[in-house]
């Protein structure tokens, strides 16, 4: 399972991923699960990745941002691993969605403050971080910032698939009042 662990070679890999993806170091630590300055000695060279943290940021990496997927396979070997490496998502977190919602609100001009009054606005704080639910109204919301629809959200959040969408007239002709997409009170739930 061990090889020569490549040290300029897996610098090399988290500077081309985070410019593949826009994401920052601090981002890339959420999806291996370990901390900032965890991710920094990774890529000075002062510390060897652990075995399970790279192979669940090279799988989120393979589920969550297939441009870089040829990058991300490459994780675990210049870590001095040699396995394969499948796509591993997430599943949603209504903390996933506060932080997709914040980074495309920044790279639409959003200012920090702009951020925390939508936070507020949702009721958004670290008490409810960990929700996995996000409500057709909260998706609105969100879409109505963005400038996408509440379907867009919850298909680029991955709280709907396409198969949902496709199969969402046929459910809801057939559901009860108030359990049709976009009724009051409908919510998707996390996917299993």
């Amino acid at each position: 399972m061990h090889s020569a662990w490549d040290r300029a070679r897996l610098r090399e890999l988290i500077e081309a991923i985070t410019k593949g993806t826009g994401l920052t170091q601090r981002q890339l630590a959420e999806l291996a699960d370990v901390s900032h300055s965890q991710v920094s000695r990774w890529k000075d060279g002062s510390h060897q990745p652990q075995y399970a943290s790279m192979r669940r940021l090279a799988g989120r990496l393979l589920a969550e941002y297939p441009q870089v997927a040829g990058l991300a396979t490459e994780l675990l070997p210049a870590a001095g691993y040699d396995v394969a490496v499948e796509a591993e998502p997430r599943a949603p977190q209504a903390f996933d969605i506060i932080g997709w919602t914040f980074t495309r609100m920044q790279q639409r001009g959003r200012t920090r403050g702009d951020r925390e009054a939508f936070a507020r606005r949702m009721g958004w704080n670290k008490s409810n971080a960990r929700s996995a639910v996000l409500t057709t109204d909260q998706a609105r919301a969100i879409g109505e910032e963005l400038g996408m629809t509440a379907v867009q959200v919850m298909l680029e959040t991955g709280f709907l698939t396409p198969a949902d969408v496709a199969s969402a007239p046929a459910q809801a002709a057939n559901a009860p009042p108030g359990q049709r997409p976009g009724d009051e009170g409908w919510e998707k739930l996390q996917r299993a």
